[in-house]
């Protein structure tokens, strides 16, 4: 019988966390009594330890599936094998992450909504949520993927595929429909490390996606990634990262038949690429030894894990032109307060300020030859 929802949870090396994810949504299923619309699908990548007899704790339960693969096929591929698995089986899939879980009281409401979703002749491909981000400490840390103030329906277009589709990188809190995804196209960038930004921006550009302004997961950051397994040093895996977000545009790009949407879908990029130019520019990372950091870029680059094809080079040529112009702007401003004011505290935090956007400044060849 196909269900309603099927909680899809990939696991790897995380046996804890795991147990607290899966605790957090049978509490709920039982307590709203969902079982008969409800399941969870966990898929365990191989972990080297006792997940396994975790899952086995919870094989009783008639709502609960849990396999263990025989090989690792790391995130990316084991996240495509599942939804693919599960497709047919339900309606709907939420995914959540082994290190997060779900909201206290909220799958009463998730049901409630994808029921009316259900009921609706407009279907999107998929739902996202605003992602409430927390340290393992629980603090807050940030709200992430919320464009908008209030619920909002996205028309299926490639404009609209290059503004909202970055809002797919966080994967727990994001509900997709995973018989309108293409699986084949997805084969293709399997290696990507935002694979997520990928597979959503194409379900944003067929189907059209739906944002539910409500908090529906506790995502956790700042804990150990699935990319610090990539090994090297944080340099190399910062340059892979920028480089696979970067070219989440470009792959998408490839799947825009008419040239006009493709324009328009380029143009639309243009926010998001500034935001992430800026971002790596201000990284830790790019501050270090100028020589060290040239010669992992043309490491890199000859083993082709860091190619930025046109026309998104082009556009990031854009990008850090008017990211250096923004921050040569303000480093004057800076530089005039610095002359006007007296020392004090106001003018310590002005100095800083514009000691980083010098830095900011000086990285600009770094970035020219990571582009080209």
């Amino acid at each position: 019988m196909t269900k309603l929802l099927t909680i899809c949870i990939p696991t790897y090396k995380r046996p804890e966390t795991l147990r607290r994810c899966i605790d957090s949504i049978v509490s709920q299923i039982e307590k709203y009594e969902l079982s008969d619309c409800v399941d969870i699908y966990v898929t365990n990548d191989a972990s080297p330890d006792d997940t396994g007899s975790i899952l086995q704790a919870y094989a009783s339960l008639s709502y609960f599936n849990g396999i263990t693969r025989e090989q690792n096929l790391g995130m990316n591929v084991n996240i495509k094998c599942m939804l693919n698995e599960v497709a047919g089986t339900s309606d709907y899939q939420l995914i959540i992450t082994d290190d997060d879980y779900l909201q206290p009281d909220v799958l009463g409401e998730i049901v409630e909504f994808l029921r009316g979703q259900q009921g609706n002749s407009n279907r999107v491909s998929a739902i996202w949520t605003p992602r409430y981000s927390y340290i393992e400490s629980g603090e807050l840390h940030g709200i992430v993927c919320s464009p908008f103030r209030n619920s909002a329906m996205v028309k299926p277009s490639g404009i609209n595929a290059g503004r909202y589709m970055v809002n797919g990188f966080v994967l727990s809190g994001l509900i997709i429909r995973a018989e309108c995804i293409d699986f084949e196209f997805w084969e293709r960038y399997k290696e990507n490390a935002y694979f997520p930004v990928i597979f959503f921006g194409d379900l944003l550009f067929r189907g059209g996606a739906y944002y539910w302004h409500k908090n529906i997961v506790h995502h956790t950051v700042l804990n150990k990634c699935h990319w610090e397994s990539w090994g090297g040093s944080n340099l190399l895996i910062e340059l892979k990262k920028f480089s696979d977000f970067v070219n989440t545009y470009g792959v998408m790009a490839l799947r825009i038949n008419k040239a006009s949407e493709a324009i328009k879908f380029y143009c639309a990029t243009i926010p998001s690429l500034i935001q992430s130019v800026k971002s790596f520019m201000h990284s830790n990372d790019l501050q270090s030894n100028k020589a060290v950091i040239l010669d992992a870029i043309h490491e890199l680059k000859s083993q082709g894990v860091v190619r930025i094809e046109p026309p998104l080079s082009l556009l990031m040529l854009c990008a850090l032109f008017m990211s250096v112009m923004i921050g040569i702007s303000k480093w004057i401003v800076l530089h005039i307060l610095l002359l006007l004011i007296r020392e004090g505290k106001r003018k310590s935090r002005y100095r800083k300020r514009s000691s980083e956007y010098l830095a900011f400044i000086r990285t600009t060849p770094i970035m020219l030859k990571l582009i080209h």
